[in-house]
């Protein structure tokens, strides 16, 4: 087993407040570990913070510094975010002006290729009102 250096091993001194309550139940818990379970106070307490580390957002548990060097590249910065929306952004413009102008156009087909009506085609269910009204409508359209 290697020897043990002083400069190996880091303290930490943890104060309670008893008139709290939540500090109550900490102190409780520590004078009532299992000692089947937990050899001392400190395994506990370092599996207890290891656990709660490995499951928390570094972004809010560390300094930013310390973030960078434990996430690396995986941080974007404010400028990066900025920049990236501005990309999402003009991408999203570009693909709705696309859509909203091939509809128009397509629009614009279906118009100049509807059918024209002749005075002569009308229906027989139309009343005479309607069948004056949809020739006059057939003229103008037939030029």
């Amino acid at each position: 087993m290697a020897k043990k250096n002083k400069d190996d091993e880091m303290q930490y001194l943890v104060r309670l407040n008893l008139t709290n309550p939540e500090h109550v139940e900490i102190h409780r818990t520590l004078r009532n570990l299992n000692p089947d379970l937990y050899k001392s106070m400190n395994q506990f307490i370092i599996e207890a913070l290891s656990s709660f580390i490995n499951r928390g957002n570094p972004a809010e548990m560390l300094s930013d510094e310390a973030r960078r060097a434990k996430m690396g590249n995986e941080l974007v910065t404010r400028k990066e975010l900025e920049a990236m929306e501005t990309r999402v952004r003009e991408e999203v413009t570009r693909e709705m002006l696309s859509l909203i102008l091939s509809s128009m156009s397509k629009q614009a087909v279906v118009v100049s290729e509807a059918p024209k009506v002749h005075p002569d085609v009308i229906p027989k269910t139309m009343n005479a009102e309607e069948d004056e009204t949809l020739a006059e409508l057939a003229d103008m359209w037939g030029g």
